[in-house]
């Protein structure tokens, strides 16, 4: 086999100062494997998890009401923000009382037009919600596309490792005891195999069961089970890598420069704080009507405190909440009330006075 080629020599001088080269080093033990990489696939997964479990849910809810949905008049009792408590009478004569998705738009009556499902007329929802996409998704398929990013081109990631293992190979040649990456393997499958379970039988279950049950959450444990099997695969690449003999030198790549990660990091934060401060941004009252409300509890937000408000207008009881100075939540909670203005065309419009 030739000597290596000088991009070879070139990109490895930049990766040996990031990786064990030395013939004193040792690999991650397998102690710390499972206290520090599982961990955090764990967390990681998880996070990516119920991010799954609410869109898969969202898709369920919205495919049956486009099929399934009978439209029905309802009469609002409460509101919160993204939801509302109504009572309607069904085509059989049955009278139901259920939180229904939506919000709340100011009718003299107090109505609201809502579909139900045929089989279960607790799942509804207004006829005109349209539920918008939020940051979860575009949140997590940021964090994939980086995760793949940096794992194919940062000088930590997984083609580094594998480029810079390889070629300590071709110079020192193979370990005389290889560890073995057959119980990696097995335990990649097995991980594999059980995240695969929910994600075959949720969407093969009756939908409206799955709806009424909640029984997309299962796939809440598809992602952290593949992330661990993921972690336990490229922990036996690397092994194999570090052990096995050399048939043909790995190809040279280009890695990112240094202080991308810091870099991207520092960008993704920025953008998170600016998505928190429109969305939490509060509605303008246009024409404000003062009250004293009952203060519910305390929140804690992104670094300040937000209260819990209830409060009845226009015969309607409102759940909403408010953001107020670091220290004043618990105050106010113990006082058990705080003066605010509503907006007089919308209730739920609200703001501290």
């Amino acid at each position: 086999m030739n000597g290596p080629e000088q991009a070879h020599a070139d990109l490895l001088a930049r990766l040996e100062p990031d990786h064990r080269v030395r013939r004193g080093d040792r690999p991650l033990h397998g102690c710390a494997f499972l206290l520090l990489v599982v961990p955090a696939a764990l967390v990681a997964g998880l996070l990516l998890g119920l991010v799954l479990a609410d869109l898969a849910g969202a898709a369920l809810r919205r495919a049956a009401f486009a099929e399934e949905g009978v439209p029905v008049r309802a009469t609002v009792l409460e509101t919160t923000a993204t939801r509302l408590k109504v009572v309607f009478t069904t085509a059989d004569g049955a009278t139901v009382t259920t939180w229904a998705e939506g919000e709340y738009r100011p009718h003299p009556e107090h109505a609201v037009p809502l579909v139900h499902l045929a089989g279960v007329p607790a799942v509804a929802r207004a006829a005109d919600h349209a539920p918008r996409p939020g940051w979860p998704l575009p949140a997590a398929c940021c964090v994939l596309a980086s995760a793949a990013l940096f794992s194919l081109h940062h000088r930590l990631g997984f083609r580094a490792g594998w480029f810079v293992r390889r070629l300590r190979v071709h110079v020192r040649g193979p370990a005389e005891r290889p560890r073995p990456v057959v119980p990696l393997l097995v335990t990649a499958a097995v991980l594999a195999a059980l995240a695969a379970v929910p994600a075959v039988l949720v969407p093969a279950a009756d939908r409206t069961a799955v709806i009424s049950g909640q029984g997309y959450t299962a796939l809440a444990a598809v992602p952290p089970l593949l992330l661990c099997a993921v972690a336990a695969l490229v922990r036996a690449a690397l092994r194999y890598a570090e052990d096995r003999p050399l048939t043909r030198l790995p190809r040279p790549f280009r890695p990112l420069p240094r202080g991308t990660a810091r870099t991207a990091l520092a960008l993704s934060a920025a953008a998170a704080l600016t998505a928190l401060a429109l969305y939490g941004s509060p509605a303008p009252v246009s024409r404000p009507v003062p009250g004293t409300v009952e203060v519910v509890g305390v929140v804690a937000g992104d670094g300040r405190p937000r209260l819990e408000l209830r409060y009845e207008a226009d015969g309607i009881v409102h759940h909403r909440s408010v953001e107020v100075g670091r220290g004043a939540g618990e105050g106010l909670l113990e006082d058990g009330t705080v003066a605010i203005v509503w907006d007089a065309d919308d209730p739920g419009r609200v703001r501290l006075r």
